[in-house]
């Protein structure tokens, strides 16, 4: 299985943390041995690290701006391939501009008054413990690590998954699923006419797309028991000669078509 090493001066001597740590670390992998180089895609470090290609490539300039890393392009057969070497910290150490006396490390600035100020944490105990990782756990470590280093051992905090619910899509149901459906609630919906009425309005309930047939069904037989309740109530003017009729038979498919102005 393959895995990179996190080394614990990656963060004490370059306060590396992050994506930018396992970056460095999966180039200075390829090219610790002082001699070889990572010639590896963009598309490769993005798989390890879960990022897009635009993040990769804006870490990997960052990087080349920190002084952790070297570029080195080369053309094959007209193609322009970038080749990055990992610096060790005995190299950076002696390409460092002089500070005043002091030395920075990336994440370190110098003031304008001789002082320096921090941008990020550093490490308490120098250890040679290392952690290695796959890129299924890599997936997992939280991209703004915060000081993970205890007495020289490195613990990842976890991302916290957010589990994402997937978008139902709707698919229309057959004659005979409606059936079913209006059997097992019992009641006396005509399914075939169900199905044939909103296929005419391409599934469509008002300007909406029908996301749920059941409910469909379920408001159908609403409307259906209120019908039958006002057809089984007497009018209460029924001594009025001018009110004095049968209550009316909506058709309550047609209604609701001529309401939303379906043709």
């Amino acid at each position: 299985m393959a895995f990179i090493t996190v080394q614990d001066w990656m963060v004490k001597n370059f306060n590396l943390k992050g994506n930018e740590l396992l970056a460095y670390a999966l180039i200075y992998g390829f090219s610790q041995d002082g001699e070889s180089e990572f010639k590896g895609s963009i598309s490769y470090i993005s798989e390890w690290l879960n990022t897009s290609k635009s993040t990769t490539m804006r870490i990997l300039k960052k990087l080349i701006e920190m002084g952790v890393i070297k570029k080195r392009t080369v053309t094959i057969n007209g193609m322009i391939i970038n080749n990055y070497t990992a610096v060790m910290p005995e190299e950076y150490e002696k390409s460092q501009n002089d500070t005043g006396g002091v030395k920075t490390t990336p994440g370190v600035s110098k003031c304008e008054d001789g002082g320096i100020k921090m941008t990020g944490g550093r490490c308490q105990n120098d250890t040679k413990t290392g952690v290695k990782m796959t890129p299924h756990n890599i997936y997992n470590i939280d991209n703004n690590i915060k000081d993970n280093i205890v007495c020289g051992t490195h613990t990842q905090e976890p991302s916290k998954n957010v589990d994402k619910k997937p978008r139902k899509i709707f698919r229309p149901p057959t004659i005979q699923e409606v059936r079913e459906y209006c059997l097992e609630r019992g009641n006396d919906i005509d399914a075939e006419y169900f199905v044939n009425f909103y296929q005419r309005k391409n599934w469509m309930v008002g300007k909406n797309k029908m996301k749920d047939w059941r409910a469909c069904v379920r408001t159908w037989e609403i409307k259906n028991k209120q019908n039958q309740k006002q057809r089984a109530t007497p009018s209460s003017n029924s001594n009025n000669s001018f009110h004095n009729f049968e209550q009316r038979d909506y058709d309550y498919a047609a209604l609701e078509e001529k309401l939303t102005g379906s043709r």
